[in-house]
């Protein structure tokens, strides 16, 4: 309810175009495209979902029906809509990651050998070497992190698309200052295997969820070279709550 509150400021924001559209990618099975619609109380936007898997799409059909359309890729949106409210939730912290290690005078990337375990070694592109270069190099021997090259391709990408409008992005996420802490010093790369959570990432594989969380100070900064404009950072909670307000307004003394 409180995004589909949102999309219908955002419209108005624009200025109430009629082209006006809902973009959602990372949808799954599609139970939150299916709450915004329902949540939406009049306004007929259309509603686009950014899917390339086949099996997703399928269940995202069976359950929107015509409601929606697809797309493939973000570059289909270099082309339209010309105004939009794109959200996703918890998706770049399944974009696969690389890890890198401090050895004391130089970061290192951390591979997977035959025997299954990390072993470190020469960075595997030039981009990864030109990213580890903005880290700090005043954190302890063998501190761990995650370099996300996946996430910085896929804002660049979206940076690109034809819309005006507003980027929602809600996913689990640390600043700059809270990444790169001490107490943070294996990283943050964790599985889910039976809905419990840990670090043994090189077991199991195939029947587990690996997730990073994101660095969000440098998901902005790469944001804003591409031309986006940062409106607000803040905790899930709070940025909800603020959304709520005019809700919540519009109910005083009607009882519960």
């Amino acid at each position: 309810k409180l995004l589909a509150m949102q999309a219908v400021r955002e419209w108005q924001t624009l200025g109430e175009p009629a082209d006006f559209t809902i973009i959602e990618q990372g949808a799954h099975d599609g139970q939150l495209a299916e709450d915004v619609l329902g949540a939406l109380e009049g306004h007929s936007f259309r509603y686009l979902v950014v899917e390339p898997n086949p099996r997703y799409r399928e269940a995202q059909s069976k359950r929107l029906g015509d409601r929606v359309r697809w797309v493939e890729n973000l570059e289909a949106l270099q082309t339209g809509p010309q105004h939009a409210f794109f959200l996703c939730n918890e998706l770049p912290d399944a974009f696969p990651v690389h890890l890198v290690r401090w050895n004391g005078g130089s970061w290192r990337e951390l591979y997977v050998d035959a025997a299954f375990q990390f072993v470190e070694g020469d960075f595997s592109s030039p981009e990864l070497a030109a990213e580890a270069e903005k880290l700090p190099t005043d954190l302890p021997t063998g501190h761990t992190l995650e370099i996300n090259l996946a996430m910085l391709t896929w804002i660049c990408e979206l940076a690109q698309a034809e819309f005006r409008g507003a980027i929602f992005i809600a996913d689990y996420g640390l600043d700059a200052e809270e990444f790169f802490d001490d107490s943070r010093a294996s990283g943050t790369i964790r599985r889910y295997r039976k809905h419990q959570m840990d670090g043994k990432v090189l077991e199991d594989l195939g029947e587990c969820d690996l997730t990073t969380h994101i660095h969000f100070t440098r998901l902005i900064e790469e944001a804003v070279l591409q031309g986006l404009k940062q409106r607000e950072y803040d905790l899930q909670g709070r940025l909800l709550g603020r959304m709520a307000l005019p809700w919540l307004k519009s109910l005083e003394g009607q009882g519960m």
